[in-house]
């Protein structure tokens, strides 16, 4: 057996530059609801997913200033924001503005995943809500 001598294992095996990735459940994907999103909410729950890392379900930040890098402009975030909280694929868990002489953003927590309990926002963990799976269509007359 050879040794590798100054690698860590996982840049040894190759897996360094892949980083962190998520996994996109078949129990989400398969639902009308995902599969009624406009291709800008795909893409901004996607974008929202990267912030995921386990621990911050909850705390999950659709800031305008960090989400520009990815292509977005305020008027399709906010758009785009308003058709997950709708369909029930994120759910608002703080609410952003000014206060104690400072500005605050919105916290949002993924429906399918566990909330994590954060103190510091007055957030209590929970099981996954799956709030999609209740979305129908409203029927056209």
């Amino acid at each position: 057996m050879v040794a590798i001598v100054g690698r860590s294992r996982s840049k040894a095996k190759g897996r360094a530059e892949y980083g962190r990735y998520f996994t996109v459940p078949h129990s989400v994907v398969c639902t009308e609801a995902f599969r009624s999103l406009s291709a800008n909410s795909h893409k901004l729950w996607l974008n929202l997913m990267v912030q995921y890392n386990g621990y911050n379900n909850g705390k999950i930040a659709a800031v305008y200033s960090q989400l520009k890098e990815y292509g977005w402009a305020e008027k399709s975030l906010s758009r785009s924001l308003i058709e997950l909280q709708e369909k029930g694929f994120i759910k608002k868990t703080r609410q952003g503005g000014f206060g104690l002489g400072g500005k605050y953003c919105t916290y949002y927590r993924f429906t399918h995943l566990p909330t994590v309990e954060i103190p510091l926002i007055g957030l209590r963990g929970g099981p996954p809500t799956s709030d999609f799976r209740r979305w129908t269509p409203e029927k056209k007359s």
